[in-house]
């Protein structure tokens, strides 16, 4: 479900289970935020760079002042640090590598100024 705003903000809502929903609210480029919202109040906060699993209820963004990715389960304040995705951009408003969850739940990591670059992590939210 989509709405837009004649001021260009855009809000997405995206049921993920019975009890978990995604927002995104857009608000130019770049520039949004993330939401998980749960049953219970139960509420979680993200800035623009942000995925997340489903399957194994795990979220990856990224940390604009550590340079880097971190994961956590869905609502939970502990954070999971990816030290391999740490790097400096050339772009001053994107992370220097974006991740993603492929169908298995693990994680691609790529380059965004050179595909080739790609490297792949096991779910950091999956112990074991």
């Amino acid at each position: 479900m989509e709405w837009a705003a004649t001021v260009g903000i855009i809000l997405r809502l995206k049921k993920i289970d019975k009890d978990t929903y995604h927002v995104y609210i857009g608000c130019g480029s770049p520039c949004g935020s993330n939401m998980l919202f749960g049953r219970g109040d139960k509420k979680q906060n993200f800035d623009l760079y942000f995925n997340f699993s489903a399957k194994s209820r795990c979220t990856v963004e990224y940390d604009n002042d550590k340079k880097l990715w971190v994961a956590r389960r869905f609502f939970s304040d502990k954070k999971i640090v990816l030290p391999s995705t740490y790097g400096i951009s050339e772009s001053a408003v994107q992370p220097k590598y974006d991740v993603e969850f492929d169908k298995k739940g693990g994680l691609i990591v790529t380059a965004l100024m050179d595909s080739n670059d790609t490297f792949y992590l096991p779910n950091p939210c999956i112990v074991g």
